[in-house]
């Protein structure tokens, strides 16, 4: 992963992660709070299968495009479906944690995968949640 980014905001608190290539620095209402160093890299085969690792965790599955959704505005090919069948993280594991990204940008040599989507912490809060990456070709 080149650089990224992801969101957590509720309705007084803002979280969020930042990635710049080396280092992620988590932030609570934009004060940095820590940071440390960072890589991900993630394998998409044209099998249909693709693995990615992290300093924290690793997973890999199997992916395929999202067809066409003409309520949600979506053409055919404009998502891409993560499912997760083994994981380090065990939240992960399983046919019911796909992760749907939008392709923000798909070239030979640059990825971008944009996701949004919105749950209830467990106190009952709204969570919105944002989520941006970017990958280059090593």
């Amino acid at each position: 992963m080149t650089s990224g980014e992801i969101s957590f905001v509720d309705s007084d608190t803002l979280e969020s992660f930042s990635f710049d290539g080396v280092k992620m620095k988590y932030r609570v209402n934009n004060y940095l709070v820590g940071e440390s160093n960072f890589k991900e890299k993630v394998t998409i085969n044209g099998k249909g299968t693709f693995g990615r690792s992290s300093d924290f965790f690793s997973n890999s599955g199997f992916w395929y495009f999202g067809n066409s959704n003409e309520e949600l505005d979506i053409k055919n090919k404009e998502t891409i479906i993560l499912v997760i069948k083994e994981s380090s993280n065990s939240s992960w594991k399983g046919l019911n944690n796909n992760q749907t990204f939008y392709i923000d940008r798909l070239t030979g040599k640059e990825m971008i995968l944009k996701m949004e989507y919105t749950y209830y912490n467990s106190y009952g809060n709204k969570v919105e949640v944002s989520e941006l990456w970017r990958y280059g070709k090593e």
